[in-house]
Formats: structure tokens, C-alpha cells, sequence
């Protein structure tokens, strides 16, 4: 399983992608959460508040959820990663896997 990352601007720009996925069935669940990010860009620090969307999928996936991401990100340069799960329940992992 991996848990791919991005952030956003708003909630709302979140939920697109996340409810697209879920849709199309790249991703079996979306998780979104307000977060504080520090970054340098252009020169200067930025203090921002952002929302972290959070994409549970197979990595077979992946491809084309970077896709869908990039396709619909409000970011001139979005943030998308990916970590791979090391263990997980094996009940959740056949449904993340079905």
C-alpha cells in the first residue's frame, strides 16, 4: 500500500482530487487535514496554511493518481510523494489491495 501526499490551498481544492479518485477507483480512501507549512519560494519564506491530502492505494496506482493530481493542482509546483506502507492489518491490506 502507499500513502500518497499533496497539498492544497483550501479544503475544498482538496476534495476534487480526493472524491475523483475515490471515484474512478485510484485510491481506496482520501484523508484531509489542515496543516501549517514553512517553506522557502521565489526567494521568500512562506508561512502557510495548507491541506494535506492523504490517498490510501495499491502502488499500481500511483502513475495514474500523479496524473489526476497534476491535471487538476491549483500549484505552479505541487507537492506529490508517495511512502510506502511497511505493515499493515491484513484485513485493511486485501481491501486496500481488492
Amino acid at each position: 500500500m502507499l500513502l500518497i501526499f499533496s497539498t492544497f490551498p483550501s479544503k475544498k481544492e482538496a476534495e476534487a482530487p480526493a472524491e475523483n479518485a475515490v471515484k474512478k477507483g485510484l485510491a481506496k480512501c482520501a484523508n484531509i487535514f489542515p496543516c501549517s507549512s514553512i517553506y522557502k519560494w521565489k526567494g521568500k519564506i512562506q508561512n502557510e496554511k495548507e491541506w494535506v491530502l492523504e490517498l490510501k492505494a495499491s502502488e499500481k496506482k500511483y502513475a495514474e493518481i500523479e496524473s489526476l493530481l497534476l491535471k487538476s493542482h491549483p500549484y505552479e509546483l505541487p507537492a506529490i510523494y508517495a511512502i510506502k506502507a511497511e505493515r499493515i492489518s491484513g484485513k485493511f491490506n486485501a481491501w486496500i489491495r481488492d
